[in-house]
């Protein structure tokens, strides 16, 4: 089986390694210690290695997709936020690319506010609940 990338283009060794190594920066900013890290690095290759496990990659950005159920996906972004404009322009292709392959409900969550005015720019209909352990969690129809 071939990897691929959201824009189905396959995925090369040098984009292999700048994957790694964004989603590396992410947890080295969340973990206590480089065990840590190596542990969160083999939760994620375990995760997808099961069929509706999958890393979307744009730019610097990387997203982990986890399909529920049947047009139900739960998205993780594994990556460090440095530009806020970016990181938007990608989640928008994100749900272009979660609706392409027939999603319909998206679940995502962030202690970060600006996700607010990030749904509401791609127009995207959303809800939000209030937080549990300091994350808002949104709930996105496409």
């Amino acid at each position: 089986m071939q990897e691929m990338n959201a824009n189905n283009h396959q995925i090369t060794p040098k984009d292999q390694k700048k994957i790694v190594k964004i989603i590396t920066e992410f947890f080295e900013k969340q973990a206590n210690s480089p065990e840590e890290v190596q542990q969160c690095l083999a939760g994620v290759a375990k995760v997808i290695q099961h069929p509706g496990g999958k890393l979307v990659h744009f730019d610097d950005t990387v997203f982990l997709i986890l399909v529920k159920e049947k047009g139900q996906v739960e998205v993780y972004n594994l990556s460090l936020i440095k530009n806020f404009n970016a990181f938007t322009k990608n989640f928008g292709k994100l749900m272009k690319y979660l609706k392409a392959i027939h999603a319909t409900h998206v679940t995502t969550s962030s202690d970060d506010t600006r996700y607010d005015t990030m749904m509401r720019k791609l127009h995207l209909k959303y809800d939000r609940s209030m937080p549990k352990d300091k994350n808002y969690t949104y709930k996105v129809e496409l």
